[in-house]
């Protein structure tokens, strides 16, 4: 966080601040950068179709793995938490996000946490994301986002 802040550290110390204060000061700042998640949310709730509520031939879920339409909003904040908890500090992902989420396993066997700290599997983010990476791309390029990218 000092590094992504070393401009608000080198002003602190060219005021005379000392190293520690100054580094204190530079991880305040990062502390107000919640628009970055904003963007992270409002992208994904802004592009994505329906289609992630519907079944995925590709990657089938057994049922109560995906996440309500209501708890979305949510759902994304538990998700970019976590990923930035995974890059930042190392902390693991829940075991269920990368495997035992399959059309075979019910969320019933796993013991979820509530709305505000579930992380779907990957499987059903990765359909989210592909959601909105081509709703946006259908509306930057005016493509018919419904059809398959392998169609001829």
């Amino acid at each position: 966080m000092i590094e992504q802040q070393s401009g608000v550290a080198a002003k602190a110390r060219s005021f005379g601040c000392p190293e520690e204060q100054a580094g204190d000061l530079a991880v305040e700042a990062c502390q107000r950068e919640f628009w970055i998640g904003r963007k992270f949310k409002k992208f994904l709730t802004t592009f994505s179709s329906e289609e992630v509520y519907g079944p995925d031939e590709v990657f089938p879920l057994a049922e109560g793995w995906e996440p309500k339409r209501e708890d979305l909003d949510r759902v994304l904040g538990a998700v970019y938490n976590a990923r930035s908890k995974h890059l930042h500090t190392g902390k693991e992902f829940p075991a269920w996000i990368s495997h035992g989420a399959t059309v075979a396993v019910p969320a019933a066997a796993y013991e979820l946490p509530r709305t505000a700290e579930y992380v779907p599997p990957v499987t059903w983010f990765e359909r989210l994301v592909s959601s909105a990476v081509r709703g946006f791309f259908a509306l930057e390029n005016r493509l018919d986002c419904e059809k398959p990218f392998l169609e001829t």
